[in-house]
């Protein structure tokens, strides 16, 4: 087919770029048809066609001015999702109250502003409760978890939304008014507890639901006809403390229902007054089938009057024992009351009982440590020294120091187990101190202790020790290698910086006992500045060096790296050559990276050379973002996940 003629004086041209050229189309074909008219049609009709023309073409420049407009928005708001809270609010704030984004991108800002918390978006929140009913929704729950006084502001027009009958929802609306401290909309959502529609509310916290209640508004539901809404009661009386409310929980304690129970002795347990307390102990013997249960809670939730009031209850040995345990490993300060009790209800001497007894009370630095484990210190055999050695696990030294420097000035067979607890204890009083200075020149135990106390006299003992050669592989004694490692501690705890050249002498001895080359290369990740530890990185990347030597370095340098080192062990990351260098920069990568290095690990999980190393690398050490980052290359490729787990299984660095 012939192209159509053009008239006189034009000439037939093609247009490219599709939706940017329309509106110069537009006008074109526009000037064109106008020529062709002019002769032929009235004024009245003339005028109509070019003001349709007009239109049009204004519309579709319009149409293509909005989605240049969302386009940039939506690329907006995919940067300020991955960006920092600071730099993320004002842009989220901006596109929330716009109108630039589409819902679905809406939702997702509004989402973010409610899981930063973020007041200062309330305005916008508010405005975006006018929008239709999903952004209405987000927008409220954004509301209620930034809650009171943040979101105080927006309580007005919440308010109308929870009493318009059009609405198919009010739940969200009745929930954010309820975190603003509305008992009315509380009442509402305790009312959908029992379909699970409350407890399936995002951002859900039956303490903000309780606080909105008040203790009269949880009192009352304790009668509820529902378990669950009686549990929730139950459950948030016992924070609350409140006399009325622990009257009210003995009245419930026996509930029909066996959860309702374990909510309300838990609580019974966390208020902590003599008559919860009593009422509790009342309570666990119709109630044995809660005990593991209410252990559980107890040691997690409550804490040492509630767990002593089971103890008391529990008439096997073993089990009450394992209690004991349980009890003074959570350290709570009150559990003494009920260890020592323990011990006068046992009514003997068992050496056993009063050690495990001891220790727990050493967890707690209770003062009646000592009174427990005296019997014990008078005896013989081995007990004694095991409770020499609880006395320096505690936290209070002045309960101790004058016992342990008694037995370590007079009985020789248990001294070194009294300056080591001395040592362990922090004990640094006059008698102390120069107790540990006789004995430092020889003891381990004394030079530590010594060091400990920060005394120059230590210093100097531990400088005149390090500053020589280490012992050669297998001719180290145990007396010799021990006062080597706690020269090094002192070294390392008195940051001796001009020590550090000496120590790298140490560490890249391949001669020397290498339990004790290790030391010396931990202690110099501690002391030395970056130029030695540069050095340190050019020897351990050094092919020259031998593999024992490299792994004490790499253990000096996942101490502390400088940032010049870490960008030149990038390097080998990215080489992806699979040999030891490369395993061994892995690893101090790995531990040392920060923020910059990590983004970059994580940018390597694309590249198919460096991909293992760099998975390796984020598996020792990373953030949120690069562990999100190292999951999801794990889980797409099971491969990788294999390499790593093997990689850090057989790690001897």
């Amino acid at each position: 087919m012939s192209p159509p003629e053009l008239p006189s004086g034009m000439t037939q041209r093609t247009k490219r770029g599709g939706m940017r050229n329309t509106f110069q189309s537009t006008v074109m074909g526009t000037a064109v048809f106008m020529a062709e008219m002019q002769r032929k049609v009235p004024l009245r009709t003339k005028l109509a066609v070019m003001a349709l023309v007009l239109v049009i073409g204004g519309g579709a420049a319009f149409v293509v001015q909005r989605q240049r407009a969302r386009t940039a928005a939506e690329a907006e708001l995919t940067t300020a999702l991955a960006q920092p809270e600071a730099e993320a609010l004002p842009v989220l704030r901006t596109l929330v109250g716009s109108g630039a984004l589409d819902d679905a991108g809406r939702l997702q800002a509004i989402e973010r502003l409610g899981q930063l918390r973020d007041a200062a978006a309330v305005p916008a929140l508010v405005e975006a409760l006018g929008s239709n009913d999903e952004v209405r929704v987000a927008a409220a729950y954004a509301l209620a978890r930034i809650g009171a006084p943040g979101a105080e502001p927006a309580r007005a027009r919440l308010g109308e939304l929870l009493h318009d009958g059009r609405s198919t929802n009010p739940l969200p609306y009745a929930w954010a008014l309820a975190a603003l401290g509305d008992a009315e909309a509380a009442e509402l959502v305790v009312e959908a507890i029992p379909s699970g529609q409350a407890q399936a509310l995002p951002g859900y916290d039956s303490t903000v639901l309780a606080r909105g209640l008040g203790v009269p508004g949880l009192v009352s539901r304790l009668g509820h006809a529902d378990a669950r809404v009686r549990q929730f009661a139950a459950g948030s009386l016992g924070p609350a403390r409140d006399p009325a409310g622990t009257a009210a929980l003995i009245a419930h304690v026996a509930d029909p229902d066996q959860d309702v129970r374990q909510a309300i002795l838990v609580s019974l347990g966390r208020s902590g007054t003599p008559e919860a307390l009593g009422a509790l102990a009342s309570a666990l013997d119709a109630n044995r089938a809660l005990w593991p249960s209410l252990q559980v809670a107890f040691l997690n939730e409550v804490g040492a009057p509630a767990m002593g009031v089971l103890v008391a209850r529990e008439e096997d040995p073993v089990r009450r024992a394992a209690m004991l345990t349980a009890l003074a490993a959570i350290a709570d300060p009150r559990a003494g009351d009920a260890l020592v009790e323990e011990l006068d209800r046992r009514g003997d001497v068992d050496w056993r009982v009063r050690l495990q007894i001891g220790a727990a009370l050493a967890e707690v630095s209770d003062p009646r440590l000592l009174a427990v484990l005296e019997p014990v210190l008078a005896g013989d055999a081995d007990w004694p020294r095991s409770a020499v050695e609880i006395l320096g696990h505690t936290g209070t030294a002045a309960d101790v120091e004058a016992t342990l420097v008694s037995i370590a000035r007079d009985r020789a067979p248990l001294r070194n187990a009294a300056l080591e607890a001395l040592s362990e204890s922090g004990a640094c009083g006059d008698e102390a101190r120069a107790l540990l200075a006789r004995y430092a020149p020889s003891m381990p135990a004394a030079l530590r202790g010594l060091g400990r106390c920060g005394d120059a006299a230590a210093m100097g003992l531990a400088r005149a020790r390090v500053s020589g050669r280490l012992p050669a592989r297998g001719a180290t004694r145990a007396e010799d290698g021990e006062m080597w490692r706690a020269a090094l501690e002192v070294v390392a705890r008195f940051r001796v910086a001009d020590l550090a050249p000496h120590l790298l002498e140490l560490a890249t001895d391949a001669a020397a006992d290498p339990v004790l080359r290790g030391d010396a290369a931990a202690v110099l990740g501690v002391v030395a500045d970056d130029a030695n530890l540069d050095t340190a990185v050019d020897r351990a990347m050094d092919a020259r060096t031998p593999a024992p030597v490299r792994q004490s370095l790499v253990r000096a340098l996942r101490r502390r790296t400088p940032a010049s080192a870490l960008a030149r062990l990038m390097g080998y990351v990215r080489g992806g050559e699979d040999d030891e260098r490369t395993r061994a920069a892995v690893v101090i990568v790995g531990e040392q990276a920060g923020p910059e290095v990590r983004a970059e690990l994580v940018t390597l999980l694309g590249d198919e050379r460096a991909r293992r190393f760099a998975a390796v690398a984020l598996a020792l050490g990373g953030d949120d973002a690069s562990a999100a980052a190292l999951t999801a290359a794990l889980s797409a490729d099971a491969a990788l996940a294999t390499h790593v787990n093997m990689q850090l299984t057989e790690m001897t660095w």
